[in-house]
């Protein structure tokens, strides 16, 4: 029998934990934004649920206009919306522990063939069928003959979830704390529930509890996150290394990287362009993570990246990928300045003391850095990829400076592959003597710059920053 006052309680709860949350979360800046609108597409999904359950029971037996129709739609979305919740839990699982949303994402195609069935499976049972449920002429509904299949759906995800979380620990580079049973143990025990006995709805309030579980456990996981890349952080890295102490034949290379011209973007473009960057660069080194690595903000704009391998080639293969990412970047953002790093890279085992780890690290970074082009006291840098030869600086891709300022000694005759003059880059001049600064059109297709008047030893062509 139907207890309706029960069931507009417990889903009253649900909707308000699960308003609790939404008001919880407006107030938090996510830097991790993948993980956070899945989670918030999880709560919004529940906060439905809870509430279109109840509306089904009250509107069951009730003869109106439409009424079937409003039936079959409404419980047609609670069977949609407990197996999403099962999909979008294994993808959030996994982008947590592994802190990688390049495996995460791949992995996600084949787990939405169960997703993609279950769909497909609520459509035919619109036709009438029965499958999943059907609703009476008196606007009655029943369970259909394969009402288990959302359910077992559920639990594959539920049981991959903890899948994720136990693969997980045989990763030397991932810390083991990530609360899964929080989520899976009140979720189980309110879909058996709910799926033995009808008329007990205690499902999504079940899920409801469970989320406010999973963003309690995740607020103390945050304090080895950094704020502002949503990358790991230095404390993290100081747990991380401790740990691999245990672990002393195993060899890892591990990446030091530093911003160029970090202070410039500070001084030139302000202090909200800097923690953009930094956060641009978390976003770009978080998605270009294998499962092996792990990338962590160490200090100002510095970063590390481990990973866990006896192969340069896999070091170097990382590195290229990231440097990629940021070509694609520098082409597509708005954003008043490029990005680009300076790498170190060195093998280490993990009986290396921490100490020697990261100066070893440190110094390979700083060698590379030296071979960076500085600033000459003009405000002016090379171009990254350029190559002078004679008086012409050949530039291998110039597309993503395009829109960037970038400032040049004198003037500068930018000419096209077939050396006719297409313009003078010289829009304006800054207030400070021998330093020009132009924006490269949106269209610029030009292979080099030759400089009009080069004296003195100056810069061919500079920057990939703003001039001061």
């Amino acid at each position: 029998m139907v207890n309706l006052p029960e069931i507009i309680v417990v889903n009253g709860i649900g909707v308000c934990l699960i308003g609790f949350l939404f008001m919880t979360m407006t107030q938090k800046k996510e830097t991790r934004l993948i993980m956070y609108k899945l989670f918030i597409l999880m709560i919004s999904i529940t906060l439905v649920g809870c509430i279109v359950e109840v509306l089904s029971f009250l509107i069951d037996g009730k003869v109106f206009t439409g009424n079937i129709a409003l039936s079959y739609i409404m419980n047609s979305f609670l069977f949609f919306g407990t197996v999403s919740i099962g999909f979008l839990w294994c993808i959030y699982v996994d982008l947590r522990v592994n802190n990688s949303s390049r495996g995460a994402l791949k992995r996600a195609v084949w787990l939405a063939v169960p997703f993609a069935a279950n769909s497909v499976l609520i459509f035919i049972n619109l036709f009438g069928n029965g499958a999943l449920f059907s609703v009476s002429p008196d606007n009655v509904y029943s369970r259909g003959r394969f009402v288990f299949v959302p359910y077992v759906i559920l639990f594959f995800y539920f049981l991959y979830s903890i899948h994720i979380a136990h693969r997980r620990k045989k990763n030397t580079l991932r810390m083991t704390f990530f609360p899964v049973a929080c989520f899976i143990v009140p979720c189980m025990i309110g879909t058996l529930l709910q799926g033995l006995m009808y008329g007990l709805t205690i499902g999504w309030t079940s899920v409801a509890i469970a989320l406010m579980f999973v963003y309690t456990q995740t607020q103390y996981l945050d304090i080895y996150v950094d704020s502002l890349s949503g990358l790991n952080n230095r404390r993290y890295l100081d747990n991380l290394l401790s740990r691999l102490r245990a672990m002393p034949e195993a060899v890892f290379y591990g990446l030091m990287m530093d911003i160029n011209d970090f202070k410039r973007i500070n001084d030139v473009c302000g202090h909200s362009a800097g923690d953009r960057a930094l956060s641009n660069i978390g976003n770009i080194l978080y998605s270009c993570m294998p499962d092996n690595a792990v990338a962590i903000r160490y200090a100002g704009d510095e970063f590390i990246v481990l990973i866990h391998t006896d192969d340069e080639n896999e070091a170097k293969q990382l590195i290229e990928r990231i440097d990629n990412s940021m070509r694609v970047f520098n082409r597509n953002s708005n954003e008043p300045y490029t990005l680009s790093m300076s790498t170190g890279c060195c093998r280490f085992s993990a009986k290396d003391k921490s100490e020697d780890i990261l100066s070893a690290m440190d110094a390979e970074m700083y060698s590379t850095l030296e071979c960076t082009p500085k600033d000459n006291g003009s405000g002016l840098f090379i171009i990254e990829g350029g190559k002078i030869d004679g008086d012409v600086v050949f530039i291998t891709d110039l597309a993503e400076y395009a829109g960037k300022i970038v400032a040049g000694c004198f003037a500068y005759e930018a000419l096209n592959q077939h050396g006719e003059v297409h313009f003078i880059v010289d829009p304006y001049t800054k207030a400070k003597k021998n330093v020009t600064v132009f924006t490269l059109n949106a269209d610029f297709s030009l292979t080099y710059l030759v400089s009009a008047n080069n004296t003195k030893g100056a810069p061919f062509v500079v920057a990939s920053a703003a001039a001061q």
